[in-house]
């Protein structure tokens, strides 16, 4: 037996883990006519979560039901941008995920396994180029909805069955970093969500060209809901004042991209969480192949 009071707002994190925001809010455009498609496998592991308070504990720690719990989650994402105009880009994302979460009883001492697999929820985003080309840095603004195509009726919650509403800046530039080619990327955008307390998210991206064919990005990406956790109940597993969607976290990412010819990429990376509140600690490992032009 899953219990209701806790376990729903720790299985739900599980879709944030993995991506962040609406993953349209870049800096550049593609040209029109230019695409950027992209498949990648992302597996996020995690036996520690970051409690109300932002302690870093272990998961089910403020539950009387459950103890040594740990969670799994594999997704196949699917992302892709399309140059329409000058001006304007169009880009969708979405995933088809298998998560798991177990844990022993503390009143059976049996081992129980919740399990989901599914389409996660499509995002759907417009970036529109604000800077005109003559200047050394580019602008852009994305505006996007999330189309609730994910499942939220699992015993792990694949979508949120609502839709959502994000807009965002970003900003970026290249610049020489000892005698090689960097860029850096900063992005801030601000989701209205129907069925949880709005989010703040943000990223932050510096990449150097240490070759022709290799690139390496270091990322610091997030999220600030506008929940009030302190408020939050006030007992174990109450969650009185919280949606079960409500979380906070940050994590940083480290990756590399590999030219492997030209129009085809690889993407490797690693990240972790670093803070959050409701939100997992756990860890992820990215492989991705990319097409463009």
């Amino acid at each position: 037996m899953i219990d209701r009071r806790r376990t729903p707002l720790i299985l739900s994190l599980l879709l944030l883990a993995i991506s962040t925001a609406s993953a349209g809010g870049g800096a550049w455009n593609r040209a029109p006519g230019g695409y950027y498609f992209k498949i990648g496998l992302n597996s996020l592991s995690a036996d520690e979560e970051f409690g109300r308070g932002g302690r870093r504990q272990p998961i089910f720690a403020d539950t009387s039901n459950f103890r040594d719990g740990g969670f799994g989650m594999t997704d196949i994402g699917f992302y892709g941008e399309v140059g329409v105009t000058d001006w304007l880009t169009a880009v969708a994302s979405t995933q088809f995920k298998v998560a798991v979460r177990e844990a022993e009883n503390r009143t059976t001492r049996r081992d129980t396994t919740a399990s989901a697999s599914g389409l996660g929820d499509l995002w759907l985003d417009g970036r529109i180029r604000l800077a005109p080309d003559d200047v050394p840095y580019v602008a852009a603004l994305t505006i996007g909805v999330k189309l609730p195509t994910g499942s939220p009726y699992q015993q792990v919650p694949l979508g949120s069955g609502v839709v959502d509403y994000e807009a965002g800046l970003a900003v970026g530039t290249g610049f020489p970093v000892a005698g090689l080619d960097g860029y850096a990327q900063l992005f801030g955008g601000y989701r209205l969500r129907n069925n949880a307390s709005d989010e703040i998210n943000y990223l932050m991206e510096v990449g150097v060209r240490l070759s022709e064919s290799i690139i390496l990005q270091g990322i610091i990406d997030g999220t600030h809901s506008t929940a009030d956790f302190d408020a939050a109940g006030i007992g174990p597993g109450d969650l009185s004042g919280l949606s079960t969607f409500d979380q906070s976290y940050a994590r940083w990412t480290l990756g590399t991209i590999i030219g492997m010819r030209e129009g085809l990429d690889l993407n490797l990376g690693y990240g972790a969480h670093i803070s959050g509140r409701n939100a997992l600690a756990g860890s992820t490992i990215l492989i991705g192949v990319a097409w463009k032009q």
